[in-house]
C-alpha cells in the first residue's frame, strides 16, 4: 500500500516504513474473546462472511466442557472476534485450555463471569 503524507515541515524522511492497521468492517455485535482460549484448526474457510477461520472454544453445560465450534474472523491485540458458533451468554472456559478435554467437568470460579 502507498500513501501519500502531507510533510510541510520536512521532518519525514524519502523513503520510510510504517505499520498501519486497515480496518475492514467492524462490527459490534459480535462477541470478542483473548486469542489464547481460542484454538484456531483452519486458517482459511470460505463463508458467506468473507475470508474467515475454524476453530473452537471450550464452552460450560451442565457442569462440564463442551468443545463448541466457532468461525473466528479479525485477530487484533490479541483478540479474536467470534462470527458464528458462540452463543449469546454462554459460558466460555477462561482457564486450563491445554488440559481440557470434552466432557470433563468443570468448576466455575466465584465471580468469574464475562
Amino acid at each position: 500500500m502507498k500513501a501519500i503524507i502531507p510533510n510541510p515541515f520536512q521532518k519525514l524522511s524519502h523513503g520510510g516504513y510504517a505499520d498501519v492497521d486497515v480496518i475492514i468492517r467492524e462490527d459490534k455485535k459480535v462477541p470478542i474473546l483473548p486469542s489464547g482460549i481460542v484454538k484456531i484448526t483452519d486458517e482459511k474457510a470460505s463463508t458467506g462472511l468473507g475470508a474467515a477461520r475454524s476453530g473452537y472454544v471450550f464452552t460450560v453445560r451442565d457442569g462440564k466442557a463442551l468443545k463448541t465450534s466457532v468461525t473466528i474472523g479479525i485477530s487484533q491485540n490479541n483478540h479474536v472476534s467470534i462470527l458464528s458458533g458462540l452463543a449469546s451468554g454462554a459460558q466460555v472456559v477462561d482457564g486450563g485450555f491445554d488440559q481440557l478435554v470434552d466432557g470433563v467437568p468443570v468448576t466455575i470460579a466465584s465471580g468469574a463471569t464475562r
